[in-house]
């Protein structure tokens, strides 16, 4: 994976449609040096899929001998991309079985699920492994389940970061590319689970009993991006896209509910109204636009701005990481406060 080049402000444009899995590609022809900016970008970012899958055919006519070589060797990543993502799969689906032999209430999460779930072409989300929450209460025993599956730990750190950060790694024997992460707790980052965690329970709450409920993933997404990470990816950000998408007019309620339940209305708030202005999306305005305003949401909106999210994996993204990591002070900050929730604020991004 590149670093991303620094785009500009219509390059980032034209990044945000490209990578909205819906959104048709632009009409206008795009030369040489542009189209290699883009792809970098896509790269670096995760959404390298869904940008090919608009881009291919202009790439493979281009004049430019670097880019048409570009093509077949983007084809052939790709097609070893399909085969992981079926061989994690067919694993995911086997540790399944591991788990529910040993009585371990689980659901799997992030990845593999979105690319089932929320993706109309699910080869348009990549993930690179499979990802399993427990009850923290089992997260020891669903470790042991795993033992002699054909995993092993992925490295000496594996236990010391289990303790401290609530996520056990293995990898595969056979294949090192193959991963599985067992997760206590979406929120591993321990001062700030110490606040706002996100468990096993309050995923199955979020989905009213099924923790794949269209508002348990949305929920997740939010998580991923803002408490898991802060947006260092736009995958991120298109997974809160799609998930919004995903959820039907009349569960919108009981996901305001949930996310005000968990603690978790800012966040909410702060990356349905990023996803309104990358995307345009109206649907996560709308969305936003019922969950509470306040400082902090108003702070979040200035420092996570368009830019600071396309520069997030540029070699030089000091100022995008000033912004993110400020934003992570503001949700410390907030959480540490415990501020009830404020009315709704009828921002629209």
């Amino acid at each position: 994976m590149t670093a991303a080049p620094r785009l500009a402000p219509a390059e980032r444009a034209l990044l945000f449609r490209l990578a909205d899995p819906l959104a048709d590609p632009p009409d206008a022809a795009l030369g040489a040096p542009t189209l290699g900016r883009l792809l970098d970008a896509a790269d670096a970012h995760g959404v390298l899929p869904v940008v090919w899958r608009k881009l291919a055919a202009t790439v493979a006519g281009a004049d430019d001998p670097a880019l048409r070589a570009r093509h077949a060797g983007i084809e052939r990543r790709r097609m070893i991309a399909t085969g992981q993502a079926m061989l994690l799969s067919h694993h995911a689906r086997v540790l399944a079985a591991r788990l529910r032999a040993a009585g371990i209430a689980f659901t799997l999460v992030k990845g593999e699920v979105f690319a089932r779930r929320l993706y109309p072409a699910p080869a348009d989300r990549p993930f690179t492994d499979v990802d399993v929450l427990v009850e923290p209460a089992d997260f020891e025993r669903a470790n042991r389940a795993l033992e002699g599956s054909g995993f092993r730990p992925a490295g000496v750190t594996s236990a010391a970061r289990a303790a401290t950060h609530s996520e056990f790694k293995w990898v595969n024997e056979a294949n090192p590319s193959l991963l599985v992460e067992v997760h206590g707790d979406l929120v591993h980052y321990p001062a700030l689970r110490a606040r706002r965690g996100f468990g096993y329970r309050t995923l199955v709450a979020a989905g009213g009993g099924d923790p794949q409920a269209p508002a348990a993933l949305l929920l997740t997404a939010i998580v991923h991006a803002a408490l898991g990470h802060k947006f260092h990816a736009l995958r991120l950000v298109v997974d809160v896209l799609q998930a919004a998408r995903a959820l039907p007019a009349e569960e919108e309620a009981a996901f305001l509910a949930a996310a005000a339940g968990a603690g978790l209305g800012f966040e909410a708030a702060v990356a349905l109204d990023l996803v309104a202005r990358l995307f345009g999306d109206r649907r996560a305005a709308g969305l936003a636009a019922h969950l509470p305003g306040g400082p902090a949401r108003r702070l979040a909106r200035v420092l996570l701005t368009p830019a600071a999210i396309a520069d997030a994996p540029c070699a030089d993204n000091r100022a995008s990481r000033a912004r993110r990591v400020g934003f992570r002070l503001v949700q410390h900050v907030r959480h540490a406060l415990a501020l009830p929730p404020q009315p709704s604020s009828g921002v629209q991004p």
